[in-house]
């Protein structure tokens, strides 16, 4: 999803590995501030709700963006590289 949603193409390893870190720390938060876990969410409501991946997918961007690196364009002109 988060691939998809910042227009990655074919990203290499390294910033997969990057966005997998940055979906990690951004479900974290999201669970921090609900006070709550996977288990209870899924427990209530069966699956995740759309808004909750909404925005543990606009706070992963945030967190790729504040890199220094700009990861879209990274993975873009990564195959032009030499």
């Amino acid at each position: 999803m988060v691939i998809n949603h910042l227009r990655l193409v074919d990203p290499p390893p390294c910033i997969i590995k990057r966005i997998e870190e940055c979906i990690t720390t951004s479900e974290k938060v999201v669970y921090e501030i609900l006070n709550r876990n996977y288990s209870d969410i899924i427990e209530e409501y069966g699956d995740i709700p759309k808004d909750i991946k909404i925005v543990t997918l606009l706070l992963t961007e945030d967190f790729l963006r504040r890199n220094k690196h700009n990861h879209a364009i990274k993975s873009v002109l990564e195959r032009y590289k030499n």
